[in-house]
């Protein structure tokens, strides 16, 4: 399932199947920028695209709990 959704996203964006596969890959940002390096994948793709995946977390839990303590309250 990784697989197709990297395929398709490196459709999408045109970028290398390596590069969104590590772009979408779970693991800790600084390892998988290293292994961009390595792999000559593009860098700030991987490194942008797990920037946004931590800020849609950290946001969307927040308002995933303030959802339930509303729906709680009643």
């Amino acid at each position: 399932l990784g697989a197709a959704m990297a395929q398709a996203a490196a459709a999408l964006t045109n970028q290398a199947p390596v590069s969104a596969l590590l772009a979408l890959a779970p693991g800790g940002q600084a390892e998988l920028n290293v292994m961009a390096v390595v792999l000559g994948a593009e860098i700030a793709y991987v490194a942008l695209m797990h920037l946004i995946r931590l800020f849609l977390v950290l946001f969307g839990a927040q308002a995933f709990l303030k959802h339930l303590r509303r729906t709680n309250r009643n």
